[in-house]
């Protein structure tokens, strides 16, 4: 009863961190190939690691990148957040995170940059935004980090100023000064950036390290807001994934996908939906205890919702995915018992 009681507070306290996002990209390996369909990504030279929440996405430093045709992101253009979590490695120069400076008119390279600028044993955050002859931006903003380590960066703007957060604390404040920044259709480059060198185009400035769990709102997240959404991800426990496997529905209209995890700890999973045609979708729920034969059905989510099971230390779980939509992406964290 005590796991039931803490997940429906927890999940309580979940639900009230912050707005929906526009965009979730999990950029889990299971969820990667209806990211990439639907939002018309190419992806080079990059792989999957184990992340903050479940995989993410590692850039070599050299010819990574991750191109985005149909990112939906608006962030200049109205009050606007952008969050995501990196692990730095190390490299003695200027690496992007975000990119999304192309060739808008009237103003060549408008749009915003988001990069790391990293020295011998630390690195920065650095920014840049363009518009109509404006630019403002800092380089070296705020405090200097270690390299090896999680970092959740929030970028938001406003209206009056763009502001980072690092690890939901408030890192750089830079007053717009005008710079409002129209929409342009240029691609975002996520992890480096492409120039044309001569006929050639050229991946340059390649993040060394790993991207996770990026998120886009279009209102300005509260600072409160952002502390939440840090301390959501410092209370993950990316559990153990020990298989999975993909196979045919009998009337071959669905097919299922599922992955089994096990729980490191007591503690409770939080299953939500993300992403567009979720409508049509059906996720059914088990868990196995170490001592038991059978798996025990213990749940079923359906279209956009949210689901919350308790579990103990060493139990076994999956999620049955029906799927009659691509686009409509399963998120599966895990939470200790007792983690705010």
């Amino acid at each position: 009863m005590k796991y039931f009681a803490h997940a429906i507070i927890s999940l309580m306290s979940l639900k009230a961190i912050c707005a929906e996002p526009v965009n979730h990209w999990t950029l889990d390996q299971s969820t990667f190939s209806s990211f990439a369909t639907n939002y018309s990504v190419q992806v080079q030279n990059t792989s999957f690691v184990p992340g903050m929440y479940s995989d993410s996405i590692q850039f070599n430093g050299g010819n990574s990148i991750l191109v985005v045709q149909n990112d939906n992101i608006n962030f200049g253009v109205q009050p606007s957040t952008i969050s995501l979590w990196i692990r730095p490695k190390q490299q003695e120069s200027s690496r992007i995170i975000f990119n999304k400076k192309g060739a808008d008119i009237p103003e060549v390279n408008s749009g915003y940059q988001l990069r790391t600028t990293n020295r011998a044993e630390s690195w920065s955050i650095s920014t840049s935004f363009t518009n109509s002859g404006n630019s403002v931006g800092c380089s070296n903003c705020g405090s200097s980090y270690s390299y090896n380590s999680w970092y959740n960066i929030v970028l938001k703007y406003t209206g009056d100023s763009f502001e980072v957060y690092v690890n939901g604390l408030l890192d750089s404040s830079i007053p717009s000064a005008g710079v409002n920044l129209s929409n342009n259709d240029s691609e975002l480059h996520i992890g480096g950036t492409i120039i044309q060198n001569g006929p050639t185009e050229v991946i340059v400035n390649s993040f060394n390290g790993d991207i996770d769990d990026i998120r886009t709102y279009n209102t300005s997240l509260s600072a409160q807001e952002i502390h939440d959404q840090y301390q959501e991800g410092r209370n993950v426990i990316t559990p153990s994934r020990l298989g999975a496997y993909t196979k045919q529905a009998p009337d071959g209209s669905l097919y299922t996908k599922d992955v089994v995890y096990q729980a490191p700890s007591d503690g409770f999973i939080v299953f939500f939906t993300s992403g567009n045609y979720c409508n049509d979708n059906d996720y059914i729920f088990y868990v196995r205890r170490p001592s038991e034969a059978e798996e025990t059905t213990i749940g079923r989510m359906r279209e956009y919702n949210t689901s919350t099971i308790p579990v103990g230390k060493g139990d076994y779980w999956r999620a049955l995915h029906h799927v009659k939509k691509s686009g409509c992406i399963l998120n599966i964290n895990f939470r200790p018992l007792g983690g705010s």
